[in-house]
């Protein structure tokens, strides 16, 4: 009698939080801030993805509108560049700085752009950091602040303490390192603060990056890593911008993707973590943001 009840206690309650079969479901935002936009399809079961990890959260009042796993910490790649940016920008020695990449800076991983030797300004590391994702950028970036990576990395763990990121933690500044972690909540709330700074909302929308190395006039152009740059999500006629994005990739996280997407007014922060390929992550983030704004009515509409 006792597990007959059980059973219909379990069922009860995971019917009233519409699970979807992909075990993701829509949080009401019914949820006591009046702030918060409404469910408008009271049926809806959610969207379908085959990430294992998402969520996303309405800006304004930092309400879940949608979740799967949220809470479970995985490998997060270079989207770990976000924090080392926000690191950065609290000892920079000044865009102009100029500095020569030592063969200590290279990273296995992405193509390198940069070589042993090569003068360039602290601007173009940045650039390169955030929008091709470039890993011996990053590593210089960290050089230029004249603090040691051992150093730079404990402010980026202080910075997630401070705010409040309980299940953030990082051993390197480029992501490779698999025990750079998080979880798909925490790292919602941590690119809404990277995406209240101007200096990287203004180079993340940058869809490539032309500059020339100062010391053998080589020119090299960087292309952005997000291929949504040049979606429907991204085109002021259907009324959509991307603020801000990050990507990454390593073997043991695969494919991480997370945006601050606008449209009509409203801002949206979705993080999808662990898609199998590069263009599933891509048609997920779509059928996300297309699914929250189509099925949500904000306040003041």
């Amino acid at each position: 009698m006792f597990d007959f009840l059980t059973n219909i206690i379990m069922y009860s309650l995971l019917f009233s939080m519409n699970i979807s079969t992909n075990s993701g479901y829509y949080m009401d935002a019914m949820q006591k801030n009046s702030d918060s936009p409404a469910i408008i399809n009271q049926n809806s079961l959610g969207i379908d993805i085959s990430a294992p990890y998402a969520v996303v959260l309405d800006k304004k009042s930092k309400k879940i509108l949608y979740e799967k796993n949220k809470n479970l910490q995985t490998p997060i790649a270079s989207v770990t560049k976000l924090m080392t940016a926000l690191v950065f920008l609290n000892h920079n020695p000044g865009w102009e700085t100029k500095l020569k990449i030592e063969p200590s800076d290279f990273r296995p991983g992405n193509h390198a752009l940069l070589r042993a030797g090569d003068e360039v300004t602290v601007k173009d590391l940045f650039y390169l950091t955030l929008i091709p994702s470039s890993n011996e950028a990053s590593m210089a970036l960290v050089r230029s602040t004249g603090m040691s990576v051992n150093a730079f990395i404990e402010e980026m763990n202080s910075l997630a303490k401070k705010f409040r990121l309980e299940y953030t933690y990082f051993i390197d500044p480029t992501g490779l390192e698999p025990a750079n972690i998080s979880t798909a909540y925490e790292i919602s709330l941590l690119a809404d603060r990277a995406f209240q700074e101007k200096d990287i909302i203004y180079v993340v929308q940058k869809k490539e990056y032309e500059f020339q190395v100062l010391n053998t006039r080589r020119r090299v152009i960087a292309k952005s890593t997000d291929k949504l740059l040049d979606s429907f999500i991204n085109n002021k006629e259907n009324n959509y911008v991307i603020v801000g994005a990050k990507t990454g990739y390593i073997d043991e996280s695969l494919y991480n993707f997370v945006a601050e997407v606008r449209r009509d007014n409203h801002s949206i922060i979705l993080a999808i973590f662990g898609s199998k390929t590069s263009d599933d992550r891509w048609i997920e983030a779509k059928g996300l943001s297309e699914w929250t704004f189509s099925n949500f009515r904000w306040k003041n509409e």
